[in-house]
């Protein structure tokens, strides 16, 4: 009887510690951090200034990763594309020389749209199989819910895939891209009335792409 006992004790006494471990590292993925964000749009190929960055703070486990928080690392890099004010900056969205990527100036826009890059993994994106000029609704999943996806742009335009370094993913003009490359973010046209909405969802949810339930043109 005693050895059953202690037995349960050892139980009790581990279950208290697992228990305590997940409450630290959910603390711990709350705690506040003060990163950079975009204090107003960057076109693509352009060097970083001082005045382009701004602070936000925000729970550590919200943030897209590589999220950078010294401006040192980003003033004098250059956007590898269009950065929208607001967005959150990561080391992938930089290039220590002018990108020759995708540049805003080459992509026609319907009036009164813009370019937004969004993190997005394979499995968010339809596996990959999407390709350039595909009309596309974005969805939102809250990360810490399990409740409905939610639309928030309709008839988006897909632009580009990109790996987590920023390279296409979808034009060969990225030599010596792996063919398993994982995907590190979506460049989308949207409305630049649903822009707000759409950054202001990124630290709090995850994006999901999906065929446009309107396909046309």
């Amino acid at each position: 009887m005693r050895a059953i006992n202690w037995w349960r004790t050892g139980l009790l006494v581990l279950a208290l510690l697992l228990a305590a471990g997940a409450a630290a590292m959910y603390v711990l993925d709350d705690r506040p951090s003060r990163v950079l964000v975009l204090a107003r749009d960057v076109p693509a190929g352009q060097q970083l200034v001082e005045a382009d960055l701004s602070y936000k703070s925000a729970a550590h486990g919200a943030l897209p990763p590589g999220a950078i928080s010294d401006p040192d690392a980003a003033i004098g890099q250059h956007a590898r594309g269009p950065l929208p004010r607001g967005q959150y900056l990561t080391g992938q969205q930089l290039a220590p020389t002018a990108w020759r990527g995708l540049a805003e100036s080459s992509i026609k826009l319907p009036a009164g749209w813009s370019l937004l890059a969004l993190p997005m993994e394979f499995e968010h994106a339809l596996g990959g199989a999407l390709s350039p000029g595909q009309k596309v609704d974005l969805y939102a999943v809250a990360k810490r819910s399990a409740g409905p996806a939610e639309m928030l742009v309709p008839g988006a335009r897909l632009i580009d895939l990109r790996s987590p370094d920023g390279l296409s993913l979808a034009v060969a003009r990225s030599p010596g891209l792996d063919d398993d490359e994982p995907l590190g973010s979506v460049l989308i046209a949207l409305p630049r009335a649903l822009l707000a909405q759409v950054i202001a969802r990124i630290e709090s949810s995850h994006f999901v792409l999906a065929t446009a339930a309107d396909s046309g043109a």
